[in-house]
């Protein structure tokens, strides 16, 4: 099973404003982590922050998280984990109806021609994963991408033209931090694709709200290497998907009524 259910976990959150354009948060977490096999248990630590900057048409991010201790993955829990990520973004906003955003997410990875047990691919946990590389989930949500890691550089173009639409496209190109191995044994490029998606958010009425999207995934040769994928089979260049979903949210009242002595 991919599932991660934990025996126990204990964490530490922390917030600071500095002033009101910028502020800065910390957390440490530690997981428990029992192996079903033999029964250990791990612990698996996860410590970093984030750094905020927001004052008029500029708002700026920072993150990095660390991981360490051991993981129970390769079924036994004296394997010790050497993991991190960092991400930084900055958008800018040319009016309250439009704007724009560029970042870069980098997430450790293990090489796969790598001979040391270590876990060096970071483990995201518990995160939104559809919120993050691309709203085709070809990372982390879906598969490992054989833990060879991720660097996800984007732009993103949004704008909201009426109260009641809002719309953006999002650019994103995908390289792999560590080596990728093709069906040779020869180090391949490290570049497994892009990512184009559009999506949008359109408010019929006050308690009905209709979202769709487009997304095209124009991958490398490397996406066949880590995504497992025997040399007989095909992988097509262009994959794509679309969906549109109708959200209803209505307001239920409850009446009590008033009687009089």
């Amino acid at each position: 099973s991919l599932s991660q259910p934990y025996k126990a976990m204990e964490f530490l959150w922390m917030k600071y404003d500095f002033s009101k354009a910028f502020s800065a948060s910390a957390i440490f977490m530690n997981l428990d982590l029992q192996n079903k096999i033999d029964s250990s248990v791990a612990h698996l630590q996860t410590f970093g922050g984030n750094l905020f900057y927001k004052k008029d048409k500029v708002n700026l991010m920072a993150t990095y998280y660390y991981q360490t201790g051991n993981n129970p993955l390769k079924n036994t829990a004296s394997i010790k984990t050497n993991a991190w990520m960092a991400a930084v973004k900055a958008d800018y906003n040319f009016s309250k109806k439009a704007g724009f955003g560029i970042g870069s997410d980098y997430l450790s990875g293990r090489d796969m021609n790598a001979q040391s047990s270590k876990v060096t691919s970071f483990n995201t946990l518990y995160g939104t994963q559809h919120k993050f590389y691309g709203l085709m989930d070809y990372f982390y949500s879906a598969s490992a991408h054989d833990n060879v890691g991720l660097w996800d550089s984007y732009l993103n173009f949004y704008a909201n033209p009426s109260e009641n639409f809002s719309g953006q496209i999002s650019l994103h190109h995908f390289e792999a931090p560590s080596t990728i191995i093709n069906y040779s044994g020869s180090k391949a490029n490290s570049s497994l694709g892009n990512e184009a998606d559009i999506s949008f958010n359109y408010s019929v009425k006050k308690d009905v709200k209709l979202s769709g999207g487009y997304s095209e995934m124009f991958t490398n040769t490397s996406m066949k290497y880590v995504k497992n994928i025997l040399p007989s089979q095909t992988m097509k260049p262009l994959q794509n998907w679309i969906w549109i979903s109708v959200n209803i949210t209505p307001s239920i009242l409850i009446f009590k009524s008033k009687t009089t002595p």
